[in-house]
């Protein structure tokens, strides 16, 4: 019989499982860049989501929407990335490119995350 997963529980590509810990990762890690992505499509899911985002960098953290009522995505995700430059990088690379017959919006969850490391490179030249 199929056990239910925690909704909290989330996957996690470097352990392929669902437990959220993988090798070098340490529990409860804060950082990172989180990045909304939205217009996914209905049919995705946190492996689809890591697949669409892994090529620009290190992923540590995918979170899909889910409407439990339908069973279903809700067009939109969450992905957190460890490095600043990695995850500029599948911005300019993914917002508004066509997925799936989509186009996607690709953009930093909170706005003052690129503010601010924009004034740290800015004050570090």
């Amino acid at each position: 019989m199929r056990t239910q997963m925690n909704r909290f529980q989330r996957f996690n590509p470097m352990a392929g499982n669902f437990n959220g810990q993988g090798p070098g990762m340490a529990p409860n890690q804060q950082g990172g860049y989180t990045l909304f992505v939205y217009n996914i499509g209905f049919q995705a899911t946190d492996r689809t989501l890591w697949q669409l985002i892994s090529p620009f960098g290190t992923v540590q953290k995918v979170n899909v929407m889910l409407d439990h009522e339908k069973n279903q995505c809700k067009g939109y995700g969450f992905v957190t990335m460890t490095n600043y430059q990695e995850a500029q990088n599948a911005i300019n690379c993914l917002n508004g490119h066509f997925y799936q017959g989509r186009v996607l919006q690709v953009s930093f969850k909170n706005q003052s995350q690129q503010q601010q490391q924009q004034q740290q490179v800015t004050l570090g030249n």
